[in-house]
């Protein structure tokens, strides 16, 4: 089983994806024991989210692990330190997305290609807006966006880890992708190599500009306002966020 390890909107459905595509599967069978035809293109808008993945996203405790295979791929987000220990402690290799730096881009992707009610930050944004300029509790909201992706886990030294971080994840995975695979132990199908690096520029190009689409709006922020934005976001992340 390989488990790719990170917060939401790190791309690692589209890693997911490459590695199924390229080491040549015609189908995935998920945890669900679900077929999933493998299509040469998952791409939809910013994601590759026509690939249905396999995908933890609220605890590792939520996946019997019984129904994997050594073909299992999982993108787990962790919920917690404790919880991406946790995850470390299960068989298999294991790809972690670095969450050292590149915080506010990690955060800026994760709102610009998610802005659906099932994104908590949207969903965050969009209370506080009532009562602030959106603009500028977007850009507090990245300015503290450590708190969310840094803060999250904390990577171990001395590992069987592959580490990735946001620039080789949306810019130069082409250059690493045979790092990835020869960490993983396999062979790259290279029938659909060429393939995939024209789907890979395809996507790197409708990521290179998350970041300014996020910020474009960016302005100076009185301090008194910034304090009180910054108070509502911390405790939204602490659970006594009491708006309405």
């Amino acid at each position: 089983m390989i488990l790719t390890i990170g917060p939401g909107g790190c791309g690692f459905t589209f890693l997911n994806w490459s590695i199924v595509f390229l080491r040549g599967d015609k189908c995935y069978v998920n945890c669900k024991n679900d077929t999933i035809i493998i299509d040469s293109n998952p791409l939809l808008g910013h994601t590759a989210h026509n690939f249905d993945k396999d995908h933890v996203a609220k605890g590792f405790h939520n996946i019997d692990l019984t129904s994997t295979t050594n073909q299992s791929i999982i993108y787990a987000i962790p919920s917690s330190h404790s919880d991406f220990l946790q995850m470390l402690q299960v068989p298999g290799k294991k790809i972690i997305f670095d969450n050292r730096c590149f915080a506010d881009k990690v955060m800026a992707r994760f709102f610009v290609v998610h802005p659906f009610a099932t994104n908590p930050y949207f969903n965050l944004v969009q209370q506080l807006s009532k009562f602030y300029d959106i603009d500028q509790i977007k850009q507090v909201l990245i300015d503290s966006s450590k708190l969310f992706i840094t803060d999250c886990y904390d990577i171990p030294k001395n590992k069987d880890l592959f580490i990735i971080n946001y620039n080789e994840m949306f810019q130069d995975l082409d250059q690493i992708i045979l790092q990835v695979f020869d960490f993983l132990g396999l062979q790259i199908n290279q029938q659909r190599f060429d393939t995939w690096k024209e789907i890979y520029t395809e996507y790197k190009n409708r990521n290179t500009n998350v970041f300014n689409e996020y910020s474009s709006s960016n302005q100076k922020i009185d301090p008194s306002n910034r304090i009180k934005i910054l108070r509502e976001i911390i405790n939204w992340r602490n659970g006594l966020y009491h708006h309405t």
